[in-house]
């Protein structure tokens, strides 16, 4: 399972992990850009706790399923 958070945070891993599932060639170096970067104001804490509630029981769900922790 690849996760965005996964591609951002290193990039040559995530693609390698993509291309070893393709059975590709592994790369060894990638050079991404920003697209469609923006900066959003901060969420209200009152909103992202309730947020984080109500996801919280779909979250675990999915995170049993795929067997990792999605961390979020």
């Amino acid at each position: 399972m690849l996760r965005f958070e996964d591609l951002a945070r290193e990039p040559l891993q995530a693609l390698n992990v993509t291309l070893d599932f393709l059975e590709l060639p592994r790369a060894e170096s990638v050079s991404l850009e920003a697209r469609n970067a923006r900066k959003y104001p901060p969420l209200a804490e009152a909103t992202a706790a309730r947020l984080r509630k109500y996801f919280e029981p779909h979250n675990q769900r999915l995170e049993a399923l795929l067997g990792r922790p999605m961390r979020w």
